[in-house]
């Protein structure tokens, strides 16, 4: 490809053949063609150069590389397609340089001699994509031909997969902002103390101190029956906002007593 666009391929496969050599192009020729000869070899490692060592043009350098490597460049080409068509995208790492690098597998494949169409491609970025984007696999390849393309797919893709990424980060702050020890956590209770004993790790309703004072004044305290009896009991819902329930009982000797008393209901339930 660089050759290509250094407008310099046509000295490589034999089509601009070198001039006569008291033509006054021939300098011109032999220095693009140096220069098409000193991309190739920049592009080899050790072993490939030493097969275009001897080569004297651009042309013997590129042929005598045919000639080591057609066979293997089949090969190659055998093992590409595999890798092309049996690799899956992966959830676990950004999709965009996957798919890049099948790209680059399926240019490698058409340079070694086997073009691609645009159409199969993009097949191939569809049937690989993972699970997790079978909606967008099905919304894909149900789309019309015109629009099956390497570069729709590509952006349907990323744009699929940036729309994730950011409902991932909302719900990742949604999670954060909300997290805090549920009401009935062993953290929390620890961390609460009784309004009676004022020692942590209990509320008062729990209070063994507490219950044992109740129980002792229980049973020293005796109410007469012909008098009026005030009975006091405390619960707490929560140790800061104590309810307070008051019970009042008078003994009546008979029903005739209501006639001059006041029944009072303090609505309390």
């Amino acid at each position: 490809m660089v050759l290509k666009i250094q407008k310099l391929w046509s000295l490589v496969d034999g089509t601009d053949k070198a001039p006569s050599t008291t033509s006054t192009d021939y300098s011109d020729w032999v220095s693009r063609d140096d220069e098409a000869h000193t991309q190739i070899a920049l592009t080899l490692t050790d072993e490939p150069l030493n097969t275009i060592f001897n080569a004297e043009t651009s042309k013997e350098a590129w042929d005598h590389l045919m000639m080591q490597y057609e066979g293997k460049g089949e090969q190659k080409i055998a093992y590409l397609i595999i890798e092309l068509f049996r690799s899956t995208l992966s959830d676990d790492m950004p999709l965009n340089p996957q798919i890049n690098a099948m790209l680059r597998t399926a240019n490698t494949i058409t340079t070694l001699g086997l073009p691609l169409h645009e159409k199969l491609i993009a097949l191939a970025i569809i049937i690989l994509l993972p699970p997790s984007y079978d909606t967008l696999k099905t919304i894909l390849t149900a789309a019309k031909s015109m629009e099956m393309t390497v570069e729709n797919v590509h952006s349907q893709v990323a744009l699929k997969e940036h729309r994730r990424a950011h409902e991932a980060d909302s719900s990742s702050v949604f999670a954060a902002r909300f997290k805090g020890t549920p009401k009935g956590n062993k953290d929390l209770k620890a961390n609460r103390s009784c309004s009676y004993c004022k020692k942590p790790g209990h509320k008062v309703e729990d209070c063994h101190k507490l219950k044992a004072k109740r129980e002792k004044d229980a049973a020293t305290v005796s109410v007469p029956l012909d008098s009026t009896a005030l009975c006091v009991q405390m619960h707490s819902y929560d140790d800061n906002d104590p309810i307070r329930l008051f019970h009042a009982a008078d003994k009546l000797a008979n029903c005739s007593d209501l006639t001059d008393r006041w029944l009072i209901d303090s609505g309390v339930s």
